[in-house]
């Protein structure tokens, strides 16, 4: 069902070329103007690693970008999904055919994070080839990159269904979708090094995306997994700036986090659903 959901809405979303077109055209937009603020700052000595080279910061930035447009649609479209189809008169239809909220809210995530994807990556893969970023090394880590990918796309699935779970019992909930996905952008990394902060980089690249896009950020800048963090500037629990132990501790935030918040966003939905019901929040009848 939720496959029939998804191809719905990519249907919906291909009579909208516009739109589309108009995606693709802030994604370049937005990798043309991170690609000046990487001209003009350096981050801290350290923060990066010795192996991005000298203009690691540039790749730095480029895939940051690249990695959240796969992201930031789907996100924002999950979480007007509801008011969206209440609006077209839609939501009670589906409820009635026996389509639950999740199984709606999922697949209007999978078909805006198809589209995006398609999109941003025909944007970018020219770029990554000229910037040295598609090499036989990187090919060989394609399973671990699929790997890592797939733990981030169900990570930010389920941050979309907990977050346009409100929807269910407010009905406006203004620039919340814009307010949390920049705050994520900023707490995983997206602008600047988590690492290069100290022990609070643990808090922060312990977010399942945040750890997934620096070890993305490794594989594709120099092949291999890296370590990071300044040395002695991060002593948390015996942390060593190692790759060993960064590799140990993306595993850790990529299960522990995603199991976690797919937890917290069944319980919402669930609960959320039934106080909607209650209240007569939701076209359930």
């Amino acid at each position: 069902m939720v496959w029939e959901v998804t191809l719905r809405n990519l249907k919906n979303d291909w009579k909208y070329k516009f739109k589309l077109l108009f995606n693709s055209m802030y994604t370049a937009i937005n990798l043309a103007l991170f690609t000046i603020i990487a001209e003009t700052l350096n981050p801290t000595e350290g923060a990066l690693p010795e192996d991005y080279g000298d203009d690691g910061f540039l790749k730095f930035l480029f895939l940051g970008t690249y990695l959240w447009a796969l992201f930031t649609r789907p996100f924002e479209d999950t979480v007007n999904c509801l008011p969206e189809e209440t609006q077209k008169g839609t939501l009670g239809l589906l409820i009635t055919n026996r389509v639950t909220v999740t199984k709606i809210l999922m697949g209007r995530f999978l078909a805006s994070f198809i589209i995006s994807t398609c999109l941003a990556t025909a944007v970018v893969m020219p770029f990554l080839g000229l910037l040295g970023m598609l090499t036989m090394q990187t090919l060989i880590m394609l399973p671990v990159i699929l790997l890592v990918f797939f733990s981030m796309m169900i990570f930010m699935l389920c941050i979309s269904l907990w977050v346009a779970s409100f929807s269910l019992l407010f009905k406006k909930t203004g620039v919340l979708a814009n307010v949390f996905i920049y705050g994520l952008k900023v707490a995983t990394g997206m602008y600047f090094p988590v690492f290069g902060m100290g022990n609070t980089a643990l808090l922060l690249g312990a977010i399942p995306i945040s750890s997934g896009i620096v070890l993305l950020r490794d594989i594709f800048i120099t092949g291999v997994p890296q370590g990071h963090g300044i040395e002695g500037k991060i002593t948390w629990m015996g942390w060593e700036t190692t790759p060993a132990q960064f590799i140990e501790f993306v595993v850790l935030s990529q299960v522990i986090g995603v199991l976690a918040l797919a937890f917290i966003a069944y319980l919402s939905i669930k609960g959320y659903t039934k106080k909607a019901k209650l209240m007569g929040t939701i076209e359930t009848y």
